[in-house]
């Protein structure tokens, strides 16, 4: 069996359990694509934006388009009006049946005189819809979503939430399931089930498969009814979870024992980076939503951001994911690590950046001041470069340019961290070392245990 072939059977019928904030961007319109809402028929519901969509195969495969579909970004998925209509029902703002969306569907109705829900009267239909929508909010609430159960009829697999994965591994929406993913980021519910319509590549989606814990693996044995799909789910994410955190604390013990061992820096990241495809989970981690400092990070930089033609530069960047998510964002952004493994892997993952990435150490100020970037990104870095820091305090003081400074850092019991006291160890020590113009500053604290102190400052 060829590589492609295996991948696609090991994916077909397979449903993938992920954060539903991950997917914040629509499909590009594009000649790419399928077809597009607006070249389909502008009068339809949703087609109050343009987005491009692609077909379901109906046999459960994934489909494989190598074209440059995923050139761009489309729409953000917050604004479409099928999900504005229901973020304002849901806060009270306004009744779905006044919404925008539900204008144009009562217009679609009366128009064509189709029969849609259950409704053929425009007028019965706003009010029962409305109806089946809080209906949908309390079953979500309660139950979450669920996977199309396909027990009976395979071809219903379709109508699980559909998503395209891109050349990046990010998810972009394909136009069905509007409802269940608007309802699911409404009441912020953790993760939901999703299905991938088409992917970039077999590579990227053998290596998205790969990654995920949380994914069906035998989809004849999965539901029942309601209340069995959802305890089946339960205890098949437990299951993998399991597997996998016993298998991540084996490489925990590894891949630390190249930064930091028995309260030393070792700070051998070349070799890390060659031997471990994802030190900390970080990949994973962000692709599930749980990297709560990136968030900060990013509400930080779309406060400050005041033009189109604002910079960052993320040091010690690893694999940039922050950095792509900016771009994504329409930032002008930077990316600069030690590793030169790390930045060639990330040239090839995130191929946008491909010409901002440069293999740098931290002291590097004349390629720093050459980017001239408006804000400075220090995500968990200050630990690798504790004896350095002064120095590129005083440089950052010395910038004649206002240029913000954005520093998250993990931070553990005094009594249990050996390395790295004697500089700080809590928000209030590192603040006393930085001594900067702080706007704000504080803590993260996950539910692992994590802690994560951050501050914005500027520097003067």
């Amino acid at each position: 069996m060829s590589f492609k072939k295996k991948v696609l059977q090991d994916t077909r019928y397979k449903i993938f359990y992920i954060s539903p904030n991950i997917i914040s961007n629509c499909i590009a319109p594009s000649n790419y694509c399928d077809y597009t809402q607006f070249r389909a028929t502008k009068s339809h519901p949703h087609a109050g934006q343009d987005r491009g969509v692609f077909k379901e195969d109906i046999n459960g495969y994934i489909r494989i388009i190598s074209s440059n579909w995923d050139y761009s970004p489309g729409i953000l998925f917050s604004k479409l009006d099928e999900y504005q209509s229901l973020l304002n029902h849901y806060s009270g703002k306004e009744n779905w049946k006044k919404s925008k969306f539900a204008k144009r569907y009562y217009k679609f109705m009366k128009k064509s005189k189709v029969t849609d829900r259950g409704f053929q009267n425009p007028d019965e239909f706003l009010v029962g819809r409305e109806k089946q929508i809080d209906e949908l909010f309390e079953s979500i609430l309660k139950n979450n979503v669920y996977p199309t159960n396909i027990k009976k009829n395979k071809s219903e697999f379709v109508d699980n939430i559909s998503v395209a994965l891109t050349s990046n591994q990010e998810l972009y929406f394909n136009n069905r399931g509007h409802h269940r993913l608007s309802i699911s980021k409404i009441l912020n519910i953790k993760e939901i089930p999703i299905k991938i319509t088409l992917a970039k590549s077999s590579k990227i989606l053998r290596d998205f498969n790969s990654e995920s814990i949380s994914g069906f693996h035998d989809i004849k044995q999965v539901f029942k009814s309601k209340v069995g799909s959802k305890n089946l789910k339960k205890n098949i994410i437990n299951f993998n979870y399991d597997k996998k955190l016993k298998k991540r604390d084996k490489e925990n013990i590894k891949y630390q024992d190249l930064v930091i061992k028995d309260g030393k820096f070792v700070g051998k990241f070349e070799e890390l980076y060659q031997k471990f495809s994802d030190p900390w989970d970080a990949l994973k981690k962000n692709r599930l939503g749980k990297n709560l400092n990136y968030q900060v990070i990013m509400n930080f930089c779309k406060q400050l951001k005041k033009s189109k033609k604002m910079t960052t530069l993320e040091i010690g960047c690893g694999y940039p994911q922050i950095s792509n998510e900016l771009y994504q964002k329409k930032f002008k952004v930077y990316g600069t690590d030690i590793s030169e493994t790390v930045i060639k892997k990330s040239k090839i993952k995130y191929p946008n950046l491909k010409n901002n990435l440069f293999v740098s150490d931290f002291l590097n100020f004349q390629l720093y001041e050459k980017l001239n970037p408006d804000i400075l990104i220090l995500s968990d870095v200050s630990w690798y470069v504790l004896p350095e820091l002064k120095k590129f305090i005083k440089w950052y003081k010395s910038l004649k340019r206002k240029t913000y400074l954005i520093h998250s850092l993990a931070v553990y019991d005094k009594n249990i961290q050996k390395y790295g006291t004697d500089y700080f160890f809590d928000l209030e020590s590192i603040k006393l070392f930085f001594k900067l113009n702080y706007l704000s500053s504080g803590y993260i604290e996950n539910i692992n245990g994590d802690k994560h102190t951050f501050f914005l400052a500027k520097n003067f």
